[in-house]
């Protein structure tokens, strides 16, 4: 094979990497203290479409005026149950921060990858390195033999 050839087919690969490849981006969602209901739940079904998509999704609290003067903990409660109408699956990136505009969070997708759930019963044979205990009769024989 030339040179040319070489070039020609690292360049087609190179080509195929790219357009395969999935840039994930922040998408970020801004909120204030008095956003209505139905605000909320339009938000967090965008933001959960933007989760399945494999982006994050940066949710910011929005403080102006007095707002930036309330009950830190009130805040961070507010921006929490937010975060619980998202509808999508999610983990957190990085918990409750205060910002310069606020308090924010971000959130990324759980990974595709089939994870071993803790919850499902586990095969309850025994491995094969730990003796059984022994059947009654055996047990018996025993105890007639050491009297």
């Amino acid at each position: 094979m030339d040179y040319g050839k070489f070039q020609y087919d690292q360049q087609k690969k190179a080509r195929e990497a790219k357009t395969k490849a999935h840039v994930t981006e922040t998408k970020s969602i801004q909120v204030e203290v008095v956003t209505g209901e139905h605000d909320l739940t339009r938000k967090a079904r965008q933001a959960a479409s933007w989760l399945r998509e494999g982006h994050r999704v940066k949710i910011e609290l929005f403080l102006k005026g007095r707002y930036k003067y309330m009950e830190p903990s009130f805040l961070k409660e507010k921006l929490h149950r937010f975060v619980l109408l998202v509808p999508e699956e999610y983990k957190i990136a990085a918990d409750v921060v205060r910002g310069p505009k606020g308090f924010f969070i971000i959130l990324e997708r759980v990974s595709s990858k089939k994870k071993k759930d803790p919850t499902e019963t586990e095969d309850t044979t025994l491995p094969s390195n730990i003796p059984e205990e022994k059947s009654k009769p055996e047990a018996e024989e025993k105890k007639q033999t050491s009297t």
